[in-house]
C-alpha cells in the first residue's frame, strides 16, 4: 500500500479473521527494530525455507501488510502478494533484484 493509513485499515480487517497471523510494517524500520522483527513468529513464515523455518506440514495463513517501508532491505519469501498499481518500471526493477 502507497498510505500507511490503507495498510493499517487492511492490516486491522485481517487480524480480525486471522487473529495472531498478520505483521503490519508501514515506516522506517531502524536497524534495532528490523533485527527484533527476524525473530517475529508471522515474519519467520516469509523466511526462505532452506532456513528451516517453514519445515513441517501445513501452517496456517499469515499476512505481511505493509508499506514500501515492507519492501526495503527485508528478505522476504511468500506464496503469494496483492499489492495496489505501480509503476512497471518499479515492478520490473524489484523482481530482477536478488
Amino acid at each position: 500500500m502507497r498510505l500507511p493509513k490503507d495498510a493499517n485499515k487492511i492490516a486491522k480487517g485481517l487480524r480480525k479473521q486471522f487473529p495472531g497471523g498478520v505483521l503490519s510494517i508501514t515506516g522506517r524500520l531502524r536497524g534495532y527494530e528490523r533485527d527484533r522483527l527476524e525473530n517475529h513468529e508471522v515474519f519467520k513464515r516469509f523466511r526462505p525455507p532452506e532456513e528451516g523455518h517453514q519445515a513441517g506440514g501445513p501452517k496456517e495463513t499469515v499476512f505481511l501488510v505493509g508499506t514500501a517501508a515492507a519492501e526495503v532491505g527485508l528478505d522476504a519469501d511468500a506464496a503469494a502478494i496483492v499489492c495496489d498499481f505501480r509503476f512497471a518500471p518499479n515492478i520490473v526493477a524489484e523482481a530482477g533484484s536478488p
